[in-house]
């Protein structure tokens, strides 16, 4: 056995579609990609305003949820 077909035996990923990520356990995680703005180039106001939207997002979000920062 190889050390490449031994690592593809390994990995728990077993294909993308859609934006989803299907493991092999037949899981399927939906991928978002979200874009913070610079650092320093908000307002105190924007900046407060920006923290209130993650903290409400992230606290909506369900149970087993994992966010990747």
């Amino acid at each position: 056995m190889t050390k490449a077909a031994d690592i593809a035996k390994r990995f728990p990923m077993l294909s993308i579609e859609n934006d989803c990520v299907i493991n092999k356990m037949a899981d399927i995680s939906l991928i978002y990609e979200l874009t913070l703005p610079e650092i320093f180039t908000l307002s105190e106001s924007d900046y407060d305003a920006m923290h209130h939207c993650w903290s409400k997002a992230v606290g909506i979000l369900p149970v087993n949820t994992y966010i990747h920062k």
